[in-house]
């Protein structure tokens, strides 16, 4: 299959308006913010053109490959909401059962409210919410238009989930540890059992540019004990990371391993280290290279970016 990326367009539109860090408290003791109250918004739209050969079937070869829009408001320096929609193909790519026909339908993926205590540099967000780990690694990977971490793709890790998180980030940005109670269903599924899913995630920080070094380094460590499904089958994570930020590449590499079985019958136990690099300032050429080896049998459903 030979793949064109037709279109791809970001814009994003905040003023003065600076939104909190993903999944993380801001550093204790940050500076306030000036503004009382601001908002920000953020789109996201890219198609796809695509030739299969042989070509089999219908032909599927125009796409929207991707439509994301997110809402931001901010009162203060304390209390944020963020809002992000998807869309969907309401009968899905091969069904014929949908919404006035197959129409495009939106998706919640984020609604979640967020309140940071600056000078104790704890953070607490709670709703749809961030999987922990996957925006741990997703921000260094950029281009979720044509490429989604490994995680996301092999359907290891939900994007987002229903619960909350806490997070207590230490004085300078050093460390930063943050924990999520969530449903373990993800985001387009209810709860189907009486157990919840705990993760957590561990970030160090030795070399940063905020103090004067040419590049920010991030070690991270992730754990989830986790359920699944109405038999509350086990499902549970084990990872780790190294990251590198620069103003002329940004990369990382970084693993996963899990155990137990998945909501039906079959099982995912992911063994999927993965590699990247990317120029952050030259978007207009290919910017990464990724080098990854999922193993599981069979393959799960993938989450959306």
């Amino acid at each position: 299959m030979v793949t064109w990326l037709l279109a791809s367009l970001s814009t994003a539109s905040a003023g003065p308006c600076r939104a909190a860090p993903l999944v993380v408290a801001e550093a204790m003791g940050t500076e306030q913010i000036e503004e009382r109250r601001c908002a920000w918004i953020d789109l996201d739209f890219a198609g796809r053109a695509f030739a299969q050969l042989p070509d089999v079937g219908i032909a599927r070869g125009l796409a929207l490959q991707r439509t994301r829009a997110e809402l931001g408001l901010r009162a203060g320096a304390d209390v944020q909401t963020r809002l992000a929609l998807l869309t969907a193909r309401s009968g899905g790519d091969t069904g014929y059962i949908g919404i006035n026909g197959e129409s495009i339908v939106p998706i919640l993926q984020i609604a979640e409210a967020r309140w940071d205590w600056r000078d104790t540099g704890l953070a607490v967000a709670a709703g749809l919410v961030d999987d922990i780990w996957v925006m741990t690694l997703q921000p260094t990977w950029g281009r979720v238009d044509t490429l989604r971490p490994l995680v996301t793709d092999s359907g290891f890790q939900d994007r987002s989930d229903t619960g909350g998180w806490l997070s207590w980030t230490a004085p300078g940005g050093l460390f930063t540890a943050t924990t999520s109670v969530t449903t373990g269903e993800g985001a387009n599924r209810r709860e189907r059992n009486g157990g919840s899913d705990v993760a957590g995630v561990l970030r160090f920080r030795p070399v940063s540019m905020a103090s004067d070094a040419p590049v920010d380094l991030e070690i991270a460590a992730y754990g989830r004990e986790g359920s699944r499904g109405i038999g509350k089958a086990p499902d549970h994570r084990a990872g780790a990371a190294i990251l590198v930020r620069h103003p002329y590449v940004n990369g990382g590499i970084d693993g996963l391993l899990g155990w137990g079985c998945a909501a039906t019958a079959r099982c995912a136990r992911p063994a999927s280290p993965s590699g990247r690099a990317r120029a952050p300032r030259r978007r207009w050429w290919p910017s990464r290279a990724t080098i990854g080896a999922p193993t599981t049998a069979p393959r799960p459903t993938p989450a959306r970016p």
